[in-house]
């Protein structure tokens, strides 16, 4: 799935990537392609197929316009490179599958200058639990704002970037709520020292590339007409849960892919 976009504040507005998760294991990304429709226009023109290679899930995987300028703003090289990607920050991407569309970010036929989600000299971000879909819903983002990377962010980790690129964070289930400790009726009385729990939930590393988390149960949103995990579509009602295999189930890299979809 699309999980970020970028258009950065470098040299001719680089780097310009998108950014993309593996919620499984995939034996060869030959089958996945990103299209580009620019300035608002009603067709691609440009498209990049993916090389054959295996992804393991959990992994993020970065394509750019270019090598040089986008190592120098993230510290290190995209996994590959494409004309296609010149993204302007009013252009529409798309995610197929084997041809078919499973993921898109923008309404294919109108330029995002001036509206909700223009990434021009900033960028996208999917929200936590957020499933790829083949319709546009900008419910599913969050975006930096116009310019929001002109000002302080020559890198991606510079000291005077207020609204850095959030870099490999997506996190398929959101992180859970920290515990609500009360007093016990027992004790007696409330002034009495309480013991947290030994152990409490976390979150997901932020790390890049992060720990694997497709034995989690990604929540789903119910907006859009048909979303996918691992390249096909979810049935479901209103709404729908991806049940992936435990970890011990999960093969080796470049393993087939699968999911249960579970109507709720």
């Amino acid at each position: 799935m699309i999980t970020g976009i970028v258009d950065g504040p470098r040299t001719g507005g680089t780097p310009k990537a998108v950014e993309l998760f593996a919620t499984c294991d995939v034996a060869d990304l030959a089958a996945y392609s990103l299209a580009r429709a620019v300035n608002g226009g009603a067709a691609f023109s440009q498209s990049f197929p993916f090389s054959s290679a295996a992804a393991t899930a959990g992994s993020f995987l970065y394509v750019s316009y270019e090598t040089t300028e986008f190592e120098a703003f993230f510290g290190f090289a995209p996994h590959a490179t494409s004309t296609a990607l010149y993204v302007n920050g009013d252009d529409v991407i798309q995610l197929h599958f084997e041809g078919v569309l499973v993921d898109v970010y923008g309404p294919l036929g109108t330029d995002g200058t001036g509206r909700e989600w223009e990434y021009s000299d900033g960028w996208a971000y999917r929200q936590h639990s957020t499933a790829a879909a083949a319709s546009w819903s900008p419910s599913r983002w969050t975006f930096s704002g116009a310019g929001a990377l002109s000002a302080g962010c020559e890198t991606h980790s510079a000291a005077g970037c207020s609204a850095p690129f959030p870099l490999a964070s997506y996190q398929a289930r959101s992180p859970p709520p920290p515990p609500i400790l009360s007093p016990s009726p027992l004790l007696p009385s409330p002034a009495a020292s309480i013991t947290a729990p030994t152990s409490s939930p976390t979150s997901a590393p932020l790390a890049s590339p992060p720990a694997a988390n497709s034995a989690e149960t990604p929540e789903v949103g119910s907006i859009g007409d048909a979303e996918y995990a691992c390249g096909a579509p979810l049935a479901r009602t209103a709404r729908a849960s991806v049940k992936f295999p435990a970890p011990q189930s999960i093969g080796l890299l470049g393993a087939q892919c699968s999911y249960v979809g579970v109507a709720e």
